[in-house]
């Protein structure tokens, strides 16, 4: 039985329709996949021990969220009186107040005034996360406002210099250690220092049979990546589970990364990825990037095939060296091979026995003469630069390794 797309869908809704228990249905689990579109529309996984569901929340659902879902997020719950259905029917554990404030990127206020002092105090706010996000839906005293208000002074003082801190190194899959991100981070902060041009090298597990490329462009347009208003930069996408790998460049980046200097840099990278040496093929990539801003810096112009000098010493030996080898070759051959002629009295004594010279004249009646015109050729040269795409990014069409 063949079905229309229409037809496969009010099937499908019929036998949901059917079943009472899917009218009111809740799913609990973990995100993962996690994943915004320019669009608006929310794509994620919701997972657990043994099974994942793909979701998508549209553009007009997510925008009543007040909260930006993260990878890993799940639910937890404090109260006096415990609920048994918050527990057993939707599975959110109840944990201790400490416990909630010190875990919950995310709190959210459910409850009537207390007696006993306000659930968000100034004690209480010092035991939260740093960067929480605080939902209050209740009436009352619940809130101590003033420390809520002297908190977000604080925040928004402390937060003023991290603005320009935002991570240049994302592993999202924590594929490094504490240290080699450290180490990765210091050389991509000073790969961008000065430059106007932010340097990214990005770690996600698996974009499934998603374009890398489009992938890499919605994540840079999603999460507001980039230096100046142009969002100057470049980035270097790496799937790990998916094997895959992509370079894109946006603003100001188009112009100091040519098509050239990425191919370059993409096959140093590609073979440390094919050896699984994670750390080693980033840390070649935010080196060349390094050397790169730099030439463009001190040039004043892009790094490309036409003035790049750092093959030459090599080319040099390649043309003149080669050569010279080659011919001492011949030489060496030549000249083990010659036979060393004695002084004679008489030119007869040169020759063998049996030899007689005898006069020969050669007489040619004319002489054949061709010339072709061969009109000068323009000389072709690569035109270089970088090639950008309808969406304003430049960059490769990235691979596999």
């Amino acid at each position: 039985m063949i079905f229309s797309v229409s037809e496969a869908n009010n099937f499908i809704k019929a036998l949901l329709d059917a079943v009472p228990q899917l009218q009111t249905i809740f799913v609990r689990g973990e995100i993962s996949n996690y994943k915004l579109y320019p669009s608006g529309h929310h794509y994620f996984t919701l997972k657990d021990e043994g099974s994942a569901l793909k979701c998508v929340m549209f553009r007009g659902m997510a925008s009543k969220l007040r909260f930006r879902p993260e990878n890993g997020m799940k639910v937890i719950a404090f109260d006096i009186y415990q609920v048994p259905v918050i527990s057993e029917q939707l599975g959110i554990p109840y944990v201790e107040m400490d416990e909630l404030l010190a875990m919950s990127d995310f709190v959210s206020v459910h409850a009537p005034a207390v007696d006993g002092g306000a659930l968000i105090s100034a004690e209480n706010i010092a035991k939260m996360k740093d960067g929480v996000v605080v939902i209050n839906t209740s009436r009352g005293t619940n809130v101590d406002e003033a420390a809520l208000l002297a908190a977000l002074v604080l925040a928004l003082c402390l937060s003023i210099p991290a603005f320009a801190a935002a991570p240049l190194v994302r592993d999202e899959m924590g594929l490094f250690d504490a240290d080699t991100y450290s180490q990765l981070e210091a050389s991509a902060e000073a790969a961008s220092d000065g430059h106007n041009c932010d340097v990214y090298f990005l770690v996600v597990d698996s974009i499934g049979d998603a374009d890398q490329r489009q992938y890499a462009k919605d994540y840079y347009l999603a999460n507001g990546l980039g230096s100046g208003s142009e969002q100057s930069g470049i980035l270097f996408l790496l799937a790990v589970g998916s094997r895959k790998y992509v370079t894109i460049t946006y603003g100001g980046g188009v112009t100091a990364f040519t098509d050239y200097r990425i191919e370059q840099i993409e096959d140093a990278v590609v073979p440390y990825l094919s050896d699984n040496d994670w750390a080693e093929a980033a840390s070649e990539y935010l080196s060349m990037c390094a050397d790169t801003l730099d030439f463009y810096a001190e040039h004043g112009e892009p790094l490309d095939v036409d003035n790049d000098t750092s093959g030459w010493p090599i080319l040099l030996l390649i043309v003149i060296g080669v050569p010279m080898i080659i011919a001492g070759i011949v030489c060496g051959v030549l000249y083990s091979q010659m036979k060393t002629a004695r002084l004679k009295t008489e030119a007869n004594d040169y020759i063998g026995a049996g030899l007689k010279l005898r006069v020969q004249v050669d007489n040619y009646t004319h002489t054949d003469r061709v010339q072709v015109y061969d009109p000068p050729h323009e000389e072709s040269s690569s035109s270089g630069g970088s090639s950008v795409d309808s969406d304003g990014f430049g960059g490769s069409s990235g691979g596999s390794f």
